[in-house]
């Protein structure tokens, strides 16, 4: 059976993501001084919002062509869950995250003032936000998901731990140092990157043809094979 395109994807995703990260100038929590940042480097912000949609359309992908390709028995159903989740993370990345930063590259211009400018991204944020932020956990439980539907299914080994614990290390240690420390967040992203190529390859093993399925033991001569009485 030809292989799952899914690892390759999420690992390009994954890379995509960190990229965008890495030359986003946004950093801290004040608007005003993440608004000047912006403005000292717009290329950069630019091209960051780029990225970002470029790895939320990635996770979407891989998660319709898992989707495409169902685990058998145990696991089935936690896996199809994981692959909803991963949509709306992709949607995230790119419709949430991407979206914003080209609000921020655009509010930026040397034309808007800056106070009015942080005014505006103040009420972005506000309750008209909250049902793209909602796809955020997404995100962030989909690879954890899609991992348990791996290890439910019995034949993908120790892999889906690996995956659980690469991925809540390096999306702990992202999470940590998001808009104070850049490294803290490319080093994460890094190993959180790593990690859903890990959780591609656990569920592509698992819904492999014959995976987790029983093996009929052979029967002496002159007895009837287990499982043909």
């Amino acid at each position: 059976m030809k292989r799952s395109p899914s690892p390759v994807l999420l690992l390009l995703g994954g890379a995509s993501w960190t990229a965008g990260q890495a030359v986003l100038p946004d950093m801290g929590t004040d608007w005003g001084p993440r608004l000047a940042a912006v403005a000292a480097a717009r290329p950069a912000q630019s091209l960051s919002a780029g990225l970002f949609v470029v790895a939320g359309g990635l996770l979407v992908t891989a998660a319709v062509v898992t989707a495409r390709r169902p685990l058998p028995g145990r696991g089935a159903g936690t896996v199809r869950t994981g692959t909803v989740l991963l949509a709306l993370g992709g949607i995230w990345l790119a419709a949430g995250r991407g979206a914003f930063n080209l609000q921020m590259y655009r509010l930026s211009d040397p034309s808007v003032p800056a106070a009015p400018a942080a005014d505006v991204l103040a009420a972005d944020v506000g309750p008209g936000f909250v049902p793209l932020v909602l796809a955020l956990p997404a995100l962030l439980v989909a690879p954890v998901v899609l991992a348990v539907g791996a290890w439910r299914s019995g034949a993908a080994g120790r892999l889906p731990a690996l995956a659980l614990a690469t991925w809540v290390l390096g999306i702990g240690g992202f999470m940590a140092s998001e808009f104070t420390v850049k490294a803290g967040e490319v080093a994460g992203l890094l190993v959180a990157s790593t990690a859903l190529g890990l959780v591609a390859v656990a569920v592509s093993r698992a819904a492999a043809p014959g995976a987790g399925a029983a093996v009929t033991p052979l029967a002496a001569p002159g007895q009837v094979p287990a499982g043909q009485v």
